[in-house]
């Protein structure tokens, strides 16, 4: 069955945090546990963790936390080790990578700058990759119209991102 895991998973599987992203975590973890510091083995409070994000330059949703703390709290204390605590910052530091890519993407596709991907932004890009024809133009606007939400004829960033976040890693 391992053969059949989505390209989230793969990309996810495939994320190990540097020694030196390990380390920062555990400061931050260090400044925030409590009990067992000498020993290495404290708990940081679940209070504690949106603190935490914010010192690693995360700006999370109380509903986020929450959901992230609930995928390792299995006692449901509220408390988490180390290990824990790894484990939720790996997963959110996954989750920005993703993010970052996406908004690089949007871009690069945004030829003109101006904060939308138009029909014209995807007509230069594909004849600047040798893929345009003239009856590709139709083709172009429907993938516009499809990723537009608020049907103003244009693609904005959070469309983007929420068109291929949805489309690509669910």
């Amino acid at each position: 069955m391992a053969a059949s895991k989505t390209k989230k998973q793969v990309r996810k599987s495939q994320f190990k945090l540097t020694s030196e992203q390990e380390a920062d975590l555990r400061k931050v973890f260090d400044i925030f546990s409590k009990g067992g510091e000498e020993s290495g083995y404290g708990t940081i409070s679940a209070e504690d963790i949106k603190i935490a994000f914010r010192a690693l330059g995360y700006e999370p949703k109380q509903e986020e936390i929450r959901q992230l703390i609930s995928g390792v709290d299995k006692d449901g204390k509220g408390l988490l080790d180390f290990n824990d605590y790894l484990a939720i910052m790996t997963k959110k530091m996954t989750q920005k990578d993703d993010v970052e890519d996406l908004q690089k993407a949007f871009e690069l596709l945004d030829r003109d700058r101006d904060g939308k991907i138009n029909s014209g932004d995807l007509q230069s890009v594909a004849a600047e990759l040798g893929y345009f024809t003239g009856t590709m133009a139709e083709d172009l606007q429907e993938m516009i119209d499809f990723a537009d939400k608020d049907g103003d004829g244009v693609v904005s960033e959070r469309e983007f991102l929420k068109f291929l976040k949805k489309t690509t890693f669910e």
